[in-house]
């Protein structure tokens, strides 16, 4: 286990969001591997993308 702050971690996993070929590429690989936190550059955000091209909404963020 790995605590940072209140959060209690099972896995040390750390994974990016970048270089996946897609957003549902990119989760499937995040939920195989069974990582509980990933990294997340600001500028791959887009807060005014259509609804399901928003890289936010293909990351758990519980």
């Amino acid at each position: 286990m790995w605590t940072i702050a209140d959060r209690t971690f099972q896995s040390r996993l750390v994974l990016g969001t970048g270089k996946y070929p897609s957003f549902a590429v990119m989760r499937e690989c995040h939920l195989a591997s069974g990582t509980e936190m990933v990294t997340l550059a600001i500028r791959r955000v887009d807060l005014g993308a259509p609804r399901g091209e928003n890289i936010v909404e293909f990351i758990d963020r519980e």
